[in-house]
C-alpha cells in the first residue's frame, strides 16, 4: 500500500495543481483552448501529435500561467493514449467543466461561502452513506413521536443571536431532551457534517434536513419494519450501523457451474441482457477486440490500483473512450449506449462504481476461453460465427429487402463486372487516392466519380441500390463493392484464354507435368536474364512500383498485385515466364504470396554489388545487356559476309578517319543511335562506302540494329568499337 501510495499520490498531486493554475488562467484570459486544439486536429478524433500538444502549450500558456517544462511534461504523460497520441478532448473537459463563472458563483467571487443557511460541510462517500442511515433514523422517530425541532432551537437563538447556530452542548441537551439518544460515534459524524465556525452547530440545515426525510417518507408510505426503533423503548439509542452486504451467490451457484458444464453469467446483470440494444453493443465491442487485437484489462487497471475490480462511472467511460482508438479504426459508442453498458455492469451496491471484471470477462469470451483447467474434454470454437458475420453500423438488412430490389441490384452489379472485365479496368488505386486514412470507405460521391471516370454510367435508381446494398454509418464500402465487381482471376487467365484460341499443330501434344517443371528450371536464367537486361536498357528500379501494394510493410505482395507491378514497370512478359518467377520467389508461409523483396534485390544487382564493405578487394563489374533479338539475328553465310566488310572498313579507324564526329553531328540527343541513311552518309563523307558493297552494307546495318519505336536504327558506338579492335589486332597480326 505504501508503494502504491508513493507511485499514484505525488504525480496525481502535481497533475492536478498544474491543471488549477491553468484553470486560473483560463478563467482570468478567458482563452479557450478547444479552439487552440481544434485547429491542430484536422481528423476530429480528439487525438493530437505530442509535439503538437507542447508547442501549443509552450505558445499560449507558457509565459501566462509560468508553466515549467516539467509540468507540461507531466501533463503530456498523464493524457497520453497507448499509440503516443495525446488526448487533449479529456484535458479540455477537466480545464474547461471546472471553471468558476462569476454569474453562476456569486458566493465564491465574494468570499462568503457561508451565506447560506442551508449549507453543509462535505464528507466521504462512506461517511455521506453513513449519515444518510443515521438521519433516516432520526427521522423516523420524529414521525413516529410527532415531535417539532425548530422551536427547542430558536428558543436559545432569541437569547444569542446566533442567527440559526447553536452550540455543541446545546445542540447535544435537545437531542438528550427529545430522548434522541445518539451514540458518540455518531453524534461526532453529525458534528462533522453540520458543524459552523468549529464552536457552533448549523441547527437550520440539520432541521431541515430532517423534515425533507419525514415528508419523503411520507410521500413513499414507508414504514419502519425492520423495528430498529421502537416505541414502547424510548431510550434505545440510535446507531447508523450499515447492514450486512447481500450474498447473491447464495442458491444461484450449482455444483456443475464450478466442477463441470460452462459457468453461470453474473445474476446481476442477467435480465438487462435481454435488451437487444446491449446484445448488439456487446457483439461490436467483442469484433473490435478481436480485430485490432487487444487486451481490455490495460484500458482499466490502471485506474484500480486496490485490484479490487470496481472504477467509477468516469473512469470507465474514459477506458471505453480509449478502447475504442486504434490503428485500423474507431468503434464509436454514442452516449445512450454508453448509459446501457453502465447501467449493466454498475454496482448494485453502489451506484457511482462499475464493475469492469465482469465486463473484461463477458467481452474476452470471444478470445479466451476461461476455466478450462476444469472442463479438459470442452472442444474450443473461437470466435463464434455470429461475431464474424456482424455487419458494419447502419447497413441494412438486405435479406429483408423485397425481391425486386434485389434482383435490380444484381442486374447493376452483373452489368459493371462485366463492363470492368471486358476493359480489364484496375479501380482499386483509384479508390485508395481518394481513401487518404485507408479506412476502406469512400463517399457516394466520390464513388460516383470514379465510376464515371471509367466511363461506367449508371442511372439514379442504380445508384440508389447500390448505397443501399455496399453503404454503411461510414461512407460508401468500396472494398467490399470491389470483391463482387472487379474479379482477379480474369487478369490472371486472360493470356491462358488467349493461348487456347491459337490453332493447334497436328502431332504436337502437350508435354506432361514433370517435362515442364524441368523445361522452366532450365530456362528460369534465360528468363532473368531478360529481366535484368529490360531493367538495365530502360532504367527502371521495380522496388519503387512494388512497394505501393505493401501497405503494411510485409516485404510480400499477393501474386496479382506483383503481376501488375511488372506491368507498370514497364517489364512485360509471357504468361509461362511470369508463372516461372512467381513460382521461384513464392513466399514459403503463405500460398497467393509472393517475396518481392527478393526478387527486386536480385535484380537490382545489375546496378549495384551488395556487401562490399566486407569483401573490399573485389572490383564491381557493370552488368551490360544483350541487345540480341530477332530483328538483328545473322546466320552462318550472314555472319561471314559482316566479317569480311569490317575487315575493308577497319582498315580506316576512327583515330585515322574521325567517324565519331561525324556520327555524334547527327545524334543529337547522344542516343548512340542513327539511322540507317544517316549511316550511309557518315561512310560517303569518308568516301569509304566503295569499299563495301550494298549487300554488305545491309548485313552491317541488319547486325548493329537496334529496335527504337517502329524502326530499326544502327548502334554507332558499338560499330566504331569493332573497328578499333580489328584494328589494333591488324597491327599485331596483319592478315
Amino acid at each position: 500500500m505504501a508503494d502504491d501510495k508513493n507511485m499514484y499520490g505525488p504525480q496525481l498531486v502535481h497533475v492536478w495543481r498544474t491543471c488549477n493554475k491553468i484553470r486560473s488562467a483560463v478563467f482570468k484570459t478567458k482563452l479557450n483552448l478547444w479552439d487552440c486544439f481544434k485547429c491542430s486536429d484536422p481528423s476530429k478524433n480528439t487525438l493530437i501529435s505530442e509535439s503538437k500538444f507542447i508547442t501549443i502549450l509552450t505558445t499560449n500558456l507558457k509565459d501566462t500561467v509560468g508553466l515549467t517544462d516539467q509540468e507540461i511534461n507531466e501533463l503530456t504523460d498523464y493524457f497520453k493514449v497507448q499509440n503516443g497520441q495525446i488526448a487533449y478532448a479529456q484535458f479540455c473537459s477537466v480545464i474547461h467543466d471546472n471553471e468558476p463563472h462569476p454569474t453562476y458563483n456569486l458566493d465564491f467571487v465574494t468570499g462568503l461561502e457561508w451565506e447560506d443557511n442551508l449549507a453543509t460541510n462535505r464528507l466521504s462517500s462512506s461517511e455521506n452513506r453513513r449519515i444518510r442511515v443515521l438521519l433516516t433514523k432520526i427521522a423516523n422517530t420524529v414521525r413516529l413521536r410527532d415531535v417539532v425541532f425548530k422551536p427547542y432551537f430558536q428558543d436559545y437563538e432569541l437569547v444569542a443571536k446566533n442567527s440559526g447556530t447553536v452550540t455543541l452542548a446545546h445542540f447535544a441537551r435537545v437531542l438528550h431532551f427529545l430522548k434522541i439518544n445518539v451514540s458518540a460515534e455518531e453524534f461526532q459524524l453529525l458534528l462533522k457534517r453540520f458543524i459552523k465556525d468549529s464552536y457552533t452547530v448549523n441547527y437550520v440545515a440539520f432541521v431541515e434536513e430532517i423534515e425533507s426525510i419525514v415528508r419523503k417518507l411520507d410521500s413513499k408510505r414507508l414504514i419502519d419494519f425492520s423495528q430498529d426503533i421502537v416505541e414502547n423503548f424510548p431510550g434505545k439509542v440510535i446507531t447508523a450501523n450499515l447492514p450486512k452486504l447481500p450474498r447473491p451467490e447464495i442458491d444461484n451457484v450449482c455444483i456443475s457451474d464450478v466442477f463441470g458444464n460452462a459457468p453461470s453469467s453474473h445474476p446481476v446483470f442477467t435480465k438487462t441482457r435481454d435488451n437487444m440494444i446491449f446484445e448488439e453493443l456487446i457483439q461490436r465491442i467483442k469484433r473490435h477486440v478481436l480485430e485490432n487485437s487487444v487486451r481490455v484489462k490495460d484500458f482499466f487497471e490502471d485506474n484500480d490500483p486496490l485490484r479490487c475490480g470496481y472504477i467509477t462511472k468516469s473512469q470507465f467511460i474514459r477506458g471505453l473512450d480509449i478502447l475504442g482508438v486504434s490503428k485500423l479504426g474507431r468503434l464509436y459508442l454514442s452516449p445512450r449506449e454508453i448509459e446501457i453498458l453502465c447501467s449493466n455492469y454498475v454496482d448494485e451496491m453502489d451506484s457511482s462504481r462499475i464493475n469492469w471484471k465482469i465486463f473484461e470477462i463477458d467481452i474476452e469470451e470471444v478470445v479466451l476461453l476461461r476455466n478450462l483447467d476444469k472442463r479438459p474434454y470442452t472442444i474450443v470454437e473461437l470466435p463464434e460465427q455470429e461475431i464474424l458475420d456482424l455487419p458494419k453500423q447502419g447497413v441494412e438488412c438486405w435479406n429483408n429487402q423485397d425481391t425486386d430490389t434485389r434482383n435490380f441490384c444484381e442486374e447493376t452489379v452483373f452489368r459493371i463486372k462485366s463492363r470492368i472485365v471486358n476493359r480489364q479496368l484496375y479501380l482499386e488505386p483509384y479508390f485508395k487516392d481518394l481513401d487518404r486514412f485507408n479506412m476502406g470507405h469512400v463517399t457516394n460521391t466520390q464513388m460516383r466519380r470514379v465510376l464515371t471516370q471509367y466511363g461506367i454510367l449508371i442511372s439514379d435508381e442504380e445508384f440508389n441500390v447500390l448505397v443501399k446494398r455496399y453503404a454503411d454509418d461510414m461512407g460508401f464500402n468500396y472494398i467490399w463493392f470491389l470483391k463482387e465487381v472487379d474479379p482477379e482471376e480474369y487478369l490472371i487467365y486472360a493470356p491462358r484464354f488467349e493461348e487456347n484460341r491459337r490453332p493447334t499443330v497436328p502431332g504436337n501434344h502437350l508435354p506432361d507435368e514433370k517435362c515442364e517443371q524441368k523445361m522452366n528450371q532450365l530456362n528460369i536464367i534465360h528468363v532473368f536474364a531478360k529481366v535484368k537486361g529490360i531493367a538495365v536498357r530502360n532504367r527502371v528500379r521495380i522496388m519503387d512500383f512494388m512497394k505501393n501494394f505493401d501497405k503494411h510493410n510485409e516485404l510480400c505482395i499477393v501474386e496479382t498485385d506483383f503481376r501488375r507491378g511488372l506491368n507498370l514497370a514497364g517489364i512485360h512478359l509471357e504468361h509461362m515466364e511470369l508463372n516461372l518467377i512467381c513460382e521461384v520467389f513464392r513466399s514459403p508461409l503463405r500460398k497467393n504470396y509472393v517475396d518481392y523483396k527478393r526478387f527486386c534485390d536480385s535484380v537490382e544487382e545489375v546496378f549495384y554489388q551488395a556487401n562490399l564493405e566486407r569483401a573490399p578487394l573485389i572490383v564491381p563489374l557493370q552488368h551490360v545487356p544483350s541487345e540480341d533479338n530477332s530483328h538483328n539475328f545473322l546466320n552462318f553465310d550472314e555472319r561471314q559476309l559482316v566479317s569480311k566488310a569490317l575487315i575493308k572498313l577497319a582498315k580506316y579507324p576512327d583515330q585515322v578517319t574521325n567517324l565519331g564526329s561525324l556520327f555524334q553531328d547527327f545524334d543529337s540527343r547522344n542516343f548512340g543511335t542513327v539511322t540507317q541513311n544517316q549511316f550511309l552518309r557518315v561512310l560517303t563523307a569518308r568516301s569509304m562506302h566503295d569499299l563495301i558493297s550494298p549487300r554488305e552494307l545491309n548485313v552491317i546495318c541488319k547486325c548493329f540494329g537496334v529496335q527504337k519505336g517502329l524502326r530499326t536504327e544502327f548502334n554507332y558506338r558499338s560499330f566504331l568499337k569493332n573497328l578499333h579492335i580489328l584494328f589494333c589486332n591488324s597491327r599485331q597480326h596483319p592478315f
